[in-house]
């Protein structure tokens, strides 16, 4: 049995703030060849969830804060912002599902943020024409500004 608990989450949290990438997953699926991937996933402010999409027919994935706060932004091709929704169980949406083919990015705004991603598996390796060309690669120095650029948006 896999158990996300208290104590859990500040080891969760502890290990992000200590990453490189601010983030880092603890997975509740069995391998990556699970039919149904579930995670939780801690982030600090500063972690970098590149704008991508997830190709292919029933490639949904599901997002649910469990606590502190980000925002999801979803884009069209041509990185336009379509939608900017906060998550945070201090406002008004707390989970949200994405159906296939869509560009998003995930924004944690607050510290110690935990939130749970659900989403079809196998694992298939992103292509390079999964991430948004428009976008940064994760460690580019141009990262700091387009997030910045992305929470100023409204």
């Amino acid at each position: 049995m896999k158990i996300l608990d208290r104590q859990k989450v500040e080891e969760l949290v502890l290990a992000a703030e200590e990453s490189p990438r601010k983030r880092v997953h603890f997975c509740f699926h069995d391998s990556n060849e699970s039919d149904i991937h579930k995670l939780y996933i801690a982030s600090q402010p500063g972690s970098y969830i590149r704008p991508h999409r997830h190709v292919g027919d029933g490639r949904w994935e599901m997002l649910t804060i469990i606590q502190g706060a980000g925002i999801l932004f979803i884009f069209d091709g041509d990185g336009n912002i379509l939608s900017k929704t906060v998550l945070s169980l201090a406002g008004d949406v707390y989970s949200v599902e994405l159906k296939e083919n869509v560009w998003h990015a995930f924004v944690t705004t607050a510290r110690d943020t935990i939130f749970q991603e659900v989403k079809a598996g196998p694992y298939i390796k992103p292509s390079p024409n999964d991430f948004a060309a428009w976008s940064p690669q994760e460690g580019d120095s141009g990262v700091p500004q387009f997030i910045d650029d992305l929470k100023a948006m409204e």
